[in-house]
């Protein structure tokens, strides 16, 4: 196994660990609100580990899904950082991917444990919420590209951005 490949496994391990630990109190929470807590009527639990929708769907398994589902996004999460190592067309396809992936972990979790609190929030406001993420830390890679850049080209002398006139 590579030094590449045991960073990847450590960091997913380390963050579907995290992931569980995060969900788990989360996650019962957001089951209780949507199945019959503060924003449905009925019975009134304080704690539901798992969600309604999956009980029904998984059976005597669903607790083994949704502790599966929160280590998925765990670890997508947990190797966030690692698709920014590359550049060039290595730097978007990573990234790229690791956006697909994160969607669909967001995916599963919202819709096969009832995460859309009664469709009052659908999975669309969930999907545009993370590519505004997506788009934020863009913005940021590329200001502290474009940082890097200017600090280089001081060093070296050269003028902060060649413009129009100075090519002329």
């Amino acid at each position: 196994m590579t030094d590449r490949q045991k960073q990847w496994l450590v960091r997913i391990l380390i963050g579907g660990l995290i992931g569980v630990a995060v969900l788990v109190p989360v996650g019962g929470l957001f089951n209780d609100l949507v199945s019959g807590g503060l924003l449905a009527t009925g019975t009134h639990a304080p704690f539901r580990l798992v969600s309604w929708e999956l009980e029904r769907l998984a059976g005597p398994a669903a607790l083994a899904v949704q502790l599966g589902l929160y280590f998925l996004m765990g670890a997508v999460v947990g190797v966030s950082t690692l698709p920014f190592a590359g550049d060039g067309a290595t730097l978007v396809h990573r990234s790229l991917a690791h956006f697909a992936a994160t969607a669909g972990a967001l995916t599963l979790l919202v819709c096969l444990c009832g995460w859309n609190w009664g469709k009052v929030v659908p999975l669309v406001v969930y999907l545009a919420l993370l590519a505004a993420v997506y788009l934020l830390i863009w913005l940021a890679r590329w200001v502290g590209w474009y940082a890097e850049l200017a600090a280089i080209r001081e060093k070296l002398g050269l003028s902060p951005r060649r413009g129009k006139k100075e090519r002329d």
